[in-house]
């Protein structure tokens, strides 16, 4: 709570209700992720398992994980922190990972945001993984970095793009500097896992580099994407 909060009362991004950024029935609405999981990638599937993609090609972080199914509320909510800059709520969800986090019992050396490109980076204002991984770092007590990695290539939005062509659109889009990262185990943090190209890219720039191990984190896990 701050002083601005009491003379422009915070509302609930999704439904309106006045006193809060994320109301607790629009909290509860949220469709967090169960265990039936990629042990892996952390997809979507009918029971705990490896999925037929990680099968057929190993992504390079040891586990990517997300707190919820980006749909309903919580889709309203990105949306409402990416495009309209509620930079505060962004800071509140944060706390779900730290869930998500403690649950998996990982053991990381330095919390690292996706990066964004210089020019979307400008456009929007801010990077909103930046926005939920400070926190997060904060909470852990991990330390936190935003120049380790950097995104060298502008790329196209990944909406409605193939897997073939999600991977293809950020093939070698990042660079990492080893001073950072050297022989540390690294949990990247980003808002939306769809089919996990644009982690998994930053995980092959983060070991070529001399990272010892790579996690992945986001907030929402976008469900149904083994045919796209």
């Amino acid at each position: 709570f701050n002083i601005f909060d009491f003379f422009y009362p915070p509302t609930c991004c999704c439904c309106g209700a006045i006193g809060t950024r994320i109301c607790q029935k629009c909290l509860i609405n949220i469709k967090q992720v169960g265990e039936n999981i990629c042990t892996k990638c952390g997809e979507i599937l009918p029971k705990k398992g490896v999925c037929n993609r990680c099968r057929q090609a190993r992504p390079k972080y040891l586990m990517l994980r997300s707190w919820a199914i980006f749909s309903g509320p919580l889709r309203t909510a990105i949306h409402s922190l990416k495009y309209q800059r509620n930079i505060p709520l962004g800071i509140e969800l944060a706390d779900q990972l730290r869930i998500v986090y403690e649950k998996e019992k990982w053991a990381v050396d330095l919390v690292v945001p996706v990066p964004l490109s210089k020019k979307r980076k400008k456009e929007r204002g801010f990077n909103q993984a930046k926005i939920l991984a400070y926190p997060l770092a904060k909470k852990v007590g991990v330390p936190f970095d935003t120049e380790c990695i950097k995104r060298i290539k502008e790329t196209r939005s990944q909406v409605g793009l193939t897997i073939k062509e999600r991977k293809f659109n950020v093939a070698n889009a990042f660079s990492t500097d080893q001073i950072f990262v050297k022989s540390k185990r690294i949990l990247l943090v980003d808002d939306v896992a769809t089919t996990g190209a644009t982690l998994n890219e930053c995980a092959i720039s983060l070991l070529q580099a001399g990272a010892k191990e790579v996690y992945a984190l986001t907030l929402a896990r976008a469900a149904g994407q083994n045919d796209n």
